[in-house]
């Protein structure tokens, strides 16, 4: 329960601030007697005093974010965009998480608003609770070998409850991928390594869940809307 006097400053106004936490016996009786006949008043100062909080803390939440920039290597993650592109969003990503799959459609408007000023890095982050996320992560990268990592990775998204060692020969053989090659690449050392590469990136830069980007380095853990990403633009 609140302590009396910080109502009592919620009820009548910061300038209360000043009072001690021995409330004058008066104002606690004329405060209680305001609570007793006003109790919706006192509800919405309640409310309106934890919105204002969440706010704050947001706001200064989103600062701290800004003043720490990471440094991340793309190395051979596959990537869609200009290279020289003003903006880079790195992206670890799950294939199997449906918060990814959320996430896709907010790239996707950045993409479509940004253009060739925003480039795109995927990072794979399988998390050991999902059965097929690593086996998904090796036919993308298998397929990104070839040329198809977008439409092969938008693919899995679409048929996430079916993932399997069917659906990912299906959707090679739909994209017109060398079969062969595909079914080498995805059991190669060489993918296996990239994937180890990606996870442990991802637990040095305290990553504990997908999706998490990092917009030119400022770190975004989560499937924020495009509003938040356009928030971060316009600071950078």
């Amino acid at each position: 329960m609140l302590r009396l006097s910080l109502l009592i400053s919620l009820v009548i106004g910061s300038n209360f601030s000043y009072l001690s936490a021995k409330v004058d016996k008066d104002i606690e009786k004329q405060v209680l007697e305001v609570i007793e006949k006003n109790p919706e008043f006192i509800s919405e100062v309640l409310i309106n005093y934890a919105k204002d909080k969440q706010k704050n803390d947001e706001a200064e939440k989103f600062q701290k974010s800004l003043e720490k920039r990471y440094q991340i290597s793309i190395d051979d993650s596959p990537s869609v965009g200009n290279k020289n592109a003003k903006y880079q969003l790195i992206a670890f990503v799950d294939l199997q998480c449906s918060f990814c799959k959320k996430a896709e459609l907010t790239i996707s408007k950045l993409q479509e608003k940004y253009g060739k000023d925003i480039l795109v890095v995927y990072k794979n982050y399988p998390l050991a609770f999902n059965e097929e996320a690593e086996n998904a992560s090796k036919a993308a990268l298998a397929a990104n070998l070839q040329g198809k990592f977008s439409e092969y990775k938008n693919n899995l998204y679409e048929n996430q409850v079916l993932l399997g060692e069917h659906m990912y020969l299906e959707i090679a053989k739909n994209l017109n991928l060398d079969i062969e090659k595909f079914n080498q690449d995805r059991s190669s050392k060489a993918i296996q390594a990239l994937i180890n590469q990606d996870s442990k990136q991802a637990e040095k830069l305290d990553i504990t869940g997908t999706p998490c980007f990092f917009l030119n380095g400022v770190k975004i853990p989560g499937a924020y809307p495009v509003d938040y990403f356009e928030k971060i633009i316009g600071k950078l």
